[in-house]
């Protein structure tokens, strides 16, 4: 019925964005993080990376470690440089929600730009222990849960995005007997800085003394010394979980990827995109592809990210 109607082809277009990434980039094509020092500025660069994880940053302290043990950090800079559009992308203000599907972009992103909020009971009278993924003082945490006897689960966590921050305000009854253990999964209003709170935790559990503050911005343009780097899994293992599980996080990503390595300078132009990639830039190439490779008419589709 009506097979000329154009609709919203909603996740749909996650399969047009992997097809153009897959040739573009290549399905071996890997994104590197790395953590860097200059003086005693350490530059934590996720590369643009959607598999970077909390515990990849624990790996990467560790890789550092040795380089790190007698020094002295000063500030920690979470590099945000290499893309010029905002972290939301096109289509995502119709909707004011911290649902995890609604998660903000980056160049330095860890847990799919989330926050997990983890319950577990304690003594009975004691406050609900909380686990927070990523960890360290991004989210601002006011615990009001309490633990009582038995097996009530009767607990929730409410979020309020604040100042770049996350607030979380857990309240209710959870029994020490109780079977479910509530977890929570929130966007995150700023993932760089909640990145660097959770490299500055991982790094003072690994024993390193640091002494200025995260600072989001660019990498320094002093030289940088590499300390530890790490290679995501390749790209053609991240379409499938983009495309299996109707990512958009990852989806949203790879479209960064793509604007990023058409705005790369060419002989033909040595500067193609002046004000930086964007998510324009993105689209456009996506277009081209489908267009071009895939051998769609102009006037058959449309893709609007």
């Amino acid at each position: 019925k009506n097979p000329d109607v154009a609709l919203n082809p909603a996740s749909n277009e996650k399969l047009a964005t992997v097809s153009a990434a897959l040739h573009r980039l290549g399905p071996g094509f890997t994104f590197k993080a790395k953590l860097a020092l200059s003086g005693d500025t350490l530059v934590f660069s996720g590369g643009g990376d959607p598999t970077l994880t909390s515990q990849a940053v624990v790996e990467l302290v560790a890789g550092a470690a040795p380089a790190l043990a007698k020094k002295v950090i000063g500030d920690i800079v979470v590099d945000e440089s290499g893309f010029a559009g905002p972290a939301l992308p096109p289509g995502f203000d119709k909707k004011s929600t911290d649902a995890a599907f609604r998660a903000a972009t980056g160049m330095t992103v860890l847990d799919e730009g989330t926050i997990r909020v983890e319950l577990e009971p304690g003594a009975v009278g004691a406050p609900v222990k909380v686990t927070l993924t990523p960890p360290g003082d991004y989210a601002a945490l006011d615990n009001r849960g309490k633990t009582i006897a038995g097996k009530t689960a009767k607990i929730g966590v409410e979020t309020r995005l604040d100042g770049g921050r996350t607030r979380l305000l857990v309240r209710g009854r959870l029994g020490v007997d109780a079977k479910r253990r509530p977890v929570t999964v929130r966007r995150v209003e700023s993932p760089a800085l909640a990145a660097g709170s959770a490299l500055y935790a991982a790094l003072r559990a690994a024993g390193v003394s640091i002494t200025g503050k995260v600072v989001v911005g660019a990498a320094l343009t002093a030289p940088l010394t590499v300390l530890a780097e790490r290679d995501s899994t390749p790209l053609s293992e991240i379409a499938k979980h983009v495309n299996k599980d109707s990512n958009n996080f990852t989806a949203e990503m790879l479209l960064r990827a793509i604007a990023i390595d058409a705005c790369k300078p060419t002989a033909a132009a040595t500067a193609p995109c002046p004000e930086g990639p964007d998510w324009a830039h993105g689209t456009t190439a996506v277009r081209a592809f489908l267009e071009a490779d895939a051998k769609l008419a102009a006037d058959s589709f449309e893709y609007r990210n």
